[in-house]
C-alpha cells in the first residue's frame, strides 16, 4: 500500500456540437434485387439391376411343380404359382400354358416377368428368371415339387442375380459444415431438422419424392432464411454409407445434388453520370456491382474528382449495396447547396434488379444579403455606416476607401508602429540610451506577447527586435502573417530609439491598435498597458499609420457574435463618379433564412458612434443625401441546431441532454453515471447556430482515460455533428514523492495480517488530498494496484471519540467516584476538556 499528495494530471476532454454549412448535401445510390428462394434437388439413386432367380430341375421325367413367392414383407402377400409342367415351354404360348404366363398370373408380381428354359440335359430343367425392375430386390421363392416323378426328384431355387436396393446412411455438407447421418429414406422432416441444426443454414423447407424401383429418394430443399438468400453453394453429399443389396459388377449407388431454382444475386456492373450548376456532364466509369467505397468514387473524372466522400454498406440479401455520397467542400464553391440527382445507367444483372437514387440531405443554401449606396451627391470618405444583426452593433464602416475614391474594394491593409524613446539622464547619474533592460509585451484584445527585448545588445540594432516582434506576433491566434521593419529613430545611434513598422500582411478590416507593456528587468519598474508604457527613463508608443480598409465589412460583421463567417463581395469594383457602391454578403456559415441586417448611415465627422445605436432599427437609412439599404438576395436553408444528444463513458449512458444543457445540468447527468466520480464543466457561448462547446474536467477518475462517446442521433439540424475531443491527456499520481526517513514514496506499508484488510495512517496535514493504492503480494509477484471509488480523501478537524474505560465506584454514604481514559481519537487537535453529566 503506498500513498501520495501528488495527483497526477487531471483529464479534461471538450465536446463541441456544429452545424457545417458549405457543400454539404448527401444523395445515395442504391441496388436491390428481387428475393427468390434457391431451390436444391438431392438425389439418391441406383444401378438398375433386375433380380434373377433360377430354378433347378433334376431327374424328373413328368409330373409339375408351382412356385411360393412371399413378400409379405415389404407390404405384399404369399402367392402360389399354377402347375408348370415339365414339358411347358419358358413362354410364348397361346393358351398361357408356359412358365412366364403361370408366373405372371401371381398377384404379387406387378410386370412381365422373363423366363428362359435351358434345354434338358439328362432331365435337368433349368429355369431362368427375370423380374422386371419395379420388384428391386425380390425375396427368394421356394418350390413345391411333390407332383414330379419319379419320385426322388430334386427343385432347388437360388439366385444368381440380386436385384439393386438402396440402404444405409448419408450426410450433407454446407459451408464446411456436416449433418449427422441420415437413413437411405430419410422423411421430409429428418432432412429438415438436420439441415437447420447447421449454424450456416437458416430455415429450410423440404418435399421428398420417392421411392424409385431401387428404393431411391429425392429431397427438394428450398432455403426459406434470409440468411441464405441469393446464390447458394450446392450441397456436398457424403454417401460412403449406403448400401446396395445387388452383388452383380457395377451394382452402385450415389447422390446427385442440382440446382432447380438458383437465388437471386445482384451482378454485372453500372456507371453513374452527373451534371453539375455549370451544366457540365461528367460520367463514371463502369462501376462493379459490389464496388468499394474508395473504388466507387475513384471511377469519377474532372470536376467530381476528388470532390466526393463515399461511405457503402451492405450487402443485402441479394448482394444489393448502398453507397452513401457526400458532397465535399472546392474553392470554386461548386458543390455548395441543392445539387442535381445522379443518374444510373444500368449493366447490372439479376432477376427485378434495379438502381435507386435518393437524396439523403439536400444541400442548404447559404443566405446572400445585398448592401447598396445611393447618393445624390458625391460620397466622401467621413460617411460611414453602421450594421446591426441580432441585436449587436458593428464599428462604423466607411461607405468609400480612403485609399481610392471610386473602387469599392480597397486592398489596403493594416499599419501601426512602435517606437522606443527615452529621457537624457546623465545629468541625474542615469543614461542618455534605451536601457539593454527594457523589454515589452504587446496585448490585441485578450491576447498577450512574452516579454521582448527592445534593445538586446545595446547597439541600437532594431532588425534584431523587428525578428523577435515578428515570431511574437505570428504566435497570437489572430495574426497569421505580419511583416516588420526595425529603423533607428533617434538623434544619434547611441540613443538607441527605434521606429518598427508592422504591417498586418493577412488581416482584413481596420483592426484594434496595439496595447504596450514597459517592463526594466533589472530595477524591476514596469508600465501599465497601453498605446504609451514608460519605465524608468525609456518609453514605448504604439500608433495608427494607416487603418485597414481591405474587407472592411467583413472584418465587421465577423466581430458580432451572431454571425460566423462572411464573403463580401463587390458588385462591379466601380462605385462610378459619385462612389456609389454596391457589396453581396454571403453568409458562409450561419444555417438558415436570416434576419435582415438593419443599417444606419451617418457622417462620422459630426455624429458619433454611441449615438447611432438607437438609430439602427430599419433594412434602410438615409443622411445627408446617402441612402443605404440591405435586401434579401438568396434566402438561407436550413436549420439552426436543437435535439437531444447522449454521452456514454465506460459502457454508462447519460440521459437525453437538450442541445443546449447547462453546464449544472450536464455534470449532474454525468455524476449520475457509476462510472464516474465528480466532474467540473464550463459551458461555452453559443455559435451563430446554437452550437456550443462543454469542458469536462475530471476529478475523481485517474490517469490517461477513454474518451466519452457522443450520441447525436436525435439531434437535428442542417449537417449537425459532435465532436469529443481530449484538451488534456490525464496522467496517474507518480507516487514518487520521497520520504526522507526511508526513501520511499511518501507513504508506503505493508500489511501481513489478512484477518484485519485495514491501515490506519497517522500524521497527515489537514486540508490536503491524500491518493491511496493498493496491490496484492504472492509467491509468484506483485499484482495490478487498485484504487478506492474516490480516489483521494482529506484530512479535516473531527469531533473526538467517546472517552474509554469509565467506571463508577461507591466512596462513602455520599460520594461517588467516575473515573475515565482519553478517547482513542481526540479529532485531531488537543483536548481541552470533559463534560460530566
Amino acid at each position: 500500500m503506498e500513498w501520495d499528495t501528488d495527483p497526477g494530471v487531471q483529464e479534461v476532454q471538450t465536446l463541441t456540437t456544429a452545424t457545417y454549412a458549405g457543400a454539404n448535401e448527401i444523395q445515395s445510390i442504391t441496388t436491390s434485387a428481387a428475393h427468390v428462394q434457391e431451390q436444391q434437388m438431392v438425389t439418391i439413386n441406383a444401378t438398375a439391376i433386375n433380380e434373377v432367380q433360377r430354378v433347378t430341375v433334376t431327374g424328373a421325367t413328368g409330373g409339375s411343380f408351382f412356385l411360393v413367392l412371399d413378400t409379405s414383407a415389404t407390404g405384399g402377400s404369399v402367392q402360389y404359382s399354377g402347375d408348370i409342367y415339365i414339358d411347358y415351354p419358358a413362354s410364348g404360348s397361346s393358351d398361357g400354358r408356359d412358365a412366364s404366363s403361370i408366373m405372371e398370373s401371381m398377384s404379387n408380381i406387378n410386370e412381365v416377368v422373363s423366363v428362359t428354359l435351358s434345354t434338358p440335359t439328362l432331365g435337368v430343367y433349368i429355369y431362368l428368371i427375370t423380374f422386371p425392375l419395379s420388384m428391386g430386390n425380390v425375396p427368394q421363392m421356394s418350390a413345391i415339387f411333390a407332383s414330379l416323378s419319379p419320385t426322388g426328384v430334386d427343385v432347388i431355387v437360388d439366385t444368381p442375380i440380386d436385384g439393386n436396393e438402396i440402404g444405409g446412411t448419408f450426410r450433407l455438407t454446407f459451408e464446411e459444415q456436416t449433418t449427422s447421418s441420415l437413413q437411405y429414406d430419410a422423411s421430409e422432416n429428418d432432412v429438415r431438422v438436420a439441415l437447420e441444426s447447421l449454424s450456416t443454414i437458416g430455415t429450410v423447407q423440404v418435399l421428398s419424392t420417392g421411392p424409385d424401383y431401387q428404393q431411391g429418394y429425392s429431397w427438394l430443399v428450398t432455403f426459406t432464411s434470409g440468411m441464405n438468400s441469393g446464390y447458394q453453394p450446392k450441397l456436398i453429399p457424403d454417401y460412403s454409407g449406403l448400401t446396395v443389396s445387388s452383388s452383380a459388377k457395377g451394382a452402385s449407388a450415389q447422390i446427385v445434388v442440382t440446382t432447380v431454382v438458383p437465388g437471386n444475386e445482384i451482378g454485372g456492373t453500372f456507371s453513374v453520370q452527373f451534371i453539375d450548376k455549370t451544366g457540365f456532364l461528367t460520367i463514371s466509369q463502369p462501376i462493379q456491382y459490389n464496388s468499394t467505397a474508395s473504388d466507387f468514387r475513384d471511377s469519377f473524372t474532372g470536376a467530381l474528382s476528388g470532390s466526393l466522400s463515399v461511405l457503402r454498406t451492405g450487402p443485402d440479401l441479394q448482394k444489393g449495396y448502398t453507397w452513401r455520397i457526400s458532397f465535399l467542400e472546392t474553392y470554386s464553391r461548386l458543390f455548395e447547396g441543392p445539387q442535381n440527382a445522379f443518374s444510373v445507367n444500368s449493366s447490372l444483372t439479376g432477376v427485378g434488379v434495379s438502381a435507386m437514387v435518393a437524396k439523403v440531405r439536400v444541400g442548404s443554401t447559404k443566405e446572400v444579403q445585398m448592401i447598396s449606396v445611393f447618393s445624390n451627391d458625391n460620397v466622401n470618405h467621413s460617411s460611414v455606416m453602421v450594421l446591426s444583426y441580432m441585436g449587436e452593433n458593428t464599428i462604423p464602416i466607411s461607405l468609400l476607401p480612403f485609399s481610392n475614391t471610386t473602387n469599392c474594394n480597397s486592398s489596403v491593409t493594416e499599419v501601426q508602429t512602435i517606437s522606443s524613446s527615452t529621457n537624457d539622464a546623465t545629468r541625474f547619474g542615469g543614461a542618455d540610451h534605451v536601457s539593454v533592460y527594457l523589454m515589452m509585451r504587446l496585448r490585441y484584445k485578450d491576447e498577450v506577447t512574452p516579454l521582448i527585448n527592445v534593445n538586446p545588445t545595446g547597439s541600437g540594432d532594431c532588425s534584431i527586435t523587428a525578428v523577435a516582434i515578428t515570431k511574437a506576433l505570428e504566435n497570437l491566434s489572430v495574426f497569421d502573417v505580419v511583416e516588420v521593419t526595425g529603423e533607428s529613430s533617434g538623434s544619434t545611434l547611441l540613443q538607441s530609439e527605434c521606429l518598427w513598422t508592422i504591417r498586418f500582411i493577412s488581416s482584413i478590416g481596420n483592426i484594434d491598435q496595439l496595447q504596450v507593456q514597459a517592463y526594466n528587468s533589472a530595477t524591476g519598474a514596469y508600465g501599465r498597458y497601453g498605446q504609451q508604457s514608460t519605465a524608468g527613463e525609456d518609453t514605448l508608443t504604439t500608433a495608427t499609420v494607416t487603418q485597414g480598409e481591405k474587407d472592411s465589412i467583413k472584418a465587421a460583421l465577423e466581430t458580432l457574435t451572431a454571425i460566423g463567417s462572411v464573403t463580401v463581395r463587390p458588385v462591379g469594383m466601380n462605385g462610378g463618379s459619385r462612389g456609389m457602391c454596391t457589396w453581396r454578403v454571403t453568409f458562409d456559415s450561419n444555417i438558415g433564412d436570416l434576419q435582415l441586417m438593419n443599417v444606419a448611415v451617418f457622417d462620422s465627422r459630426y455624429t458619433a458612434l454611441q449615438n447611432t445605436a438607437s438609430l439602427i432599427s430599419s433594412h434602410v437609412s438615409t443622411s445627408n443625401g446617402i441612402t443605404v439599404s440591405v435586401t434579401e438576395v438568396v434566402p438561407g436553408t436550413g436549420s439552426a441546431i436543437a435535439g437531444n444528444f447522449v454521452l456514454s463513458f465506460r459502457g454508462a449512458r447519460t440521459i437525453y441532454m437538450p442541445y443546449n444543457v447547462s453546464a449544472y445540468e450536464l455534470t449532474n447527468a454525468l455524476e449520475a453515471l457509476d462510472t464516474i466520480g465528480k466532474v467540473d464543466v464550463v459551458r461555452s457561448a453559443p455559435t451563430e447556430n446554437n452550437g456550443y462547446s462543454w469542458k469536462i474536467t475530471f476529478l475523481t477518475e485517474l490517469g490517461n482515460l477513454n474518451a466519452m462517446m457522443y450520441d447525436g442521433v436525435d439531434m437535428t439540424g442542417t449537417a449537425v455533428y459532435g465532436v469529443v475531443a481530449k484538451s488534456v491527456t490525464g496522467v496517474m499520481p507518480p507516487f514518487n514523492s520521497l520520504s526522507v526517513s526511508d526513501g520511499l514514496p511518501l507513504g508506503a506499508a505493508v500489511v501481513t495480517d489478512l484477518t484485519d484488510l485495514s491501515l490506519l495512517v497517522g500524521y497527515l496535514s489537514q486540508g490536503i488530498p491524500y491518493y491511496f493504492r493498493v496491490a496484492a503480494t504472492t509467491s509468484l509477484g506483485q499484482g495490478p494496484y487498485a484504487f478506492a471509488s474516490v480516489p483521494y480523501a482529506i484530512p479535516e478537524l473531527q469531533i473526538p471519540g467517546h472517552p474509554s474505560n469509565v467506571n463508577l465506584t461507591v466512596v462513602d454514604g455520599s460520594t461517588l467516584n467516575l473515573s475515565f481514559s482519553p478517547p482513542a481519537l481526540d479529532g485531531g487537535s488537543n483536548i481541552m476538556s470533559y463534560k460530566v453529566s
